[in-house]
């Protein structure tokens, strides 16, 4: 990067402790970022368009990251690419591609009724630098899944921002799974707005040598009868770094919403360090909200369990590992799709040398 500026992100809502350092993250982005390449496959149903607008025309208004990254984004014309899905995409995902270079802006609309799933696979290119800003809108009693592919390597820095509302019994599913030893920052704020709408979190990482994962999850109950639940899954090795800040925010008047957060983290060896960060916001009486984590290393009993039969330390650490993405991917409702990013992980581990 010649000339790059500092801005923070993934700022929690309710702020802690400064000395925790915790509450935003402070990155290094260049300043004059060029416009990534977007790339859809042609779906039936679902039209793509690339125009020029600013951020008070787009499908959203907020991103997952906060506000200095909407102005970092958002602040001037940009190419964006629109995405409207007009029909019902069931058996075949619709594929996006962008390079690896600069900002993705991309707009994904989900019309009344209507079931989609979207992947979204980024991919690598050592020593680069990019940033998507995806902005959702679901519209009434609409279906979406969006799965984020992110692999990086060595120097790559990657950050993923979403943003979006769900209307009316409407469903916005998301899986975020990053792989690699790459800088990579996530975040996702949703705002469930019609009543009976809902929102389902399934991510999944595996972060060793330095890398670095930074999660910032938002779920905003503004309807009656909402539902959240976020899940994270994932392991780190070697000198490996993650923190994820998870809010359920209950609004006034989502009476009978409910939230649940769970984290399950993997420690590899010493070298790594994990923070964790869950919130619960109430401002209702009538909700429901939980959250819960399983921090730590393999259990001296699987180890004893497996090696006694024969299996290799490095082998079990590897399939535990392997078993949380596995996971994820596993509950992935399209078989297409499902396929797709089982081959994107493990060809990505295999290129690693893994």
């Amino acid at each position: 990067m010649s000339e790059s500026l500092a801005i923070n992100i993934n700022e929690l809502t309710s702020p802690t402790w400064n000395w925790l350092h915790v509450n935003s993250t402070e990155v290094s982005v260049p300043k004059n970022v060029i416009e990534s390449v977007i790339n859809v496959s042609p779906v039936a149903g679902v039209k793509y368009a690339e125009t020029y607008i600013d951020s008070t025309e787009r499908a959203y208004d907020k991103t997952g990251a906060g506000e200095e990254f909407t102005a970092y984004c958002g602040g001037r014309e940009a190419i964006v690419g629109c995405i409207t899905i007009s029909e019902d995409v069931t058996d075949t995902p619709v594929i996006v591609r962008c390079s690896s270079e600069g900002l993705a802006s991309l707009d994904i609309v989900v019309r009344s009724g209507v079931t989609a799933t979207v992947v979204y696979d980024t991919t690598k290119q050592d020593g680069t630098f990019m940033c998507s800003d995806i902005r959702i809108s679901i519209e009434d009693r609409a279906d979406l899944t969006l799965i984020e592919l992110v692999r990086t390597e060595n120097e790559e820095k990657y950050i993923g921002s979403i943003g979006g509302y769900v209307a009316e019994s409407a469903e916005f599913r998301l899986n975020q799974i990053a792989v690699g030893c790459g800088n990579v920052d996530l975040s996702c704020r949703m705002d469930l707005m019609g009543d009976s709408s809902s929102l389902v979190i399934e991510s999944g990482y595996m972060m060793d040598k330095r890398g670095s994962l930074d999660v910032c999850y938002n779920a905003n109950h503004f309807g009656r009868n909402t539902e959240s639940v976020i899940s994270l899954n994932g392991c780190l090795r070697d000198r490996a770094a993650k923190t994820f800040k998870g809010t359920i925010d209950f609004k006034r008047g989502s009476k009978g919403a409910r939230g649940d957060e769970r984290e399950d983290v993997l420690l590899v060896n010493e070298g790594v360090r994990n923070r964790s960060v869950p919130v619960i916001l109430c401002s209702e009486e009538d909700v429901e909200g939980s959250h819960g984590a399983s921090i730590g290393k393999v259990s001296d009993d699987i180890m004893f369990f497996l090696e006694t039969r024969g299996v290799p330390k490095e082998e079990i650490v590897e399939m535990l590992a392997q078993s949380r993405i596995d996971a994820v991917i596993g509950r992935i409702g399209m078989s297409e799709a499902r396929a797709y990013v089982r081959e994107a992980v493990n060809g990505s581990r295999e290129e690693d040398g893994e």
